[in-house]
């Protein structure tokens, strides 16, 4: 289990909260590296259980999940509970190009944006500061 929280934050971001699930460490590093800068706290999950708890306790500004080495026949229940959870509240799919035939299970428990991975640590932040600029929007993009 792991959570780590980041105390960087900018005038624009002041306030907000950010939840990460990866079961990666190397992921969720190189994820709080190119995006904690968007967030006043960021929480770093490692499980959908981890996850769950701090959805519950922080009702974060957005949710990232990374799909990349989540599995559907064992993961999709756990994931899609996440994002009802949210109740129609910012998420993020992050989903490798091999993975997206999953999502169209995950977009019908609730309203998501996603974006094709890999993509460079630029493209994640800007991707990841659109989702929370534009929480509606939530319009997929693979750049």
């Amino acid at each position: 289990m792991m959570v780590r929280q980041t105390g960087q934050q900018t005038g624009q971001e002041a306030g907000r909260t950010g939840i990460y699930l990866s079961p990666m460490a190397q992921r969720r590093g190189e994820f709080s590296e190119a995006c904690a800068s968007l967030f006043a706290r960021l929480h770093l999950a490692d499980s959908t259980d981890v996850a769950a708890s701090l959805v519950v306790r922080e009702q974060p500004d957005l949710l990232v999940i990374d799909l990349d080495r989540f599995e559907p026949s064992i993961d999709l229940d756990a994931l899609a509970d996440l994002v009802e959870r949210r109740a129609g509240a910012p998420t993020l799919l992050l989903c490798p190009g091999p993975g997206a035939a999953w999502l169209p299970a995950l977009m019908a428990r609730g309203p998501v944006g996603y974006a094709v991975t890999p993509l460079v640590p630029a493209a994640l932040h800007a991707r990841v500061e659109a989702a929370l600029d534009h929480p509606a929007a939530g319009a997929p993009t693979s750049d």
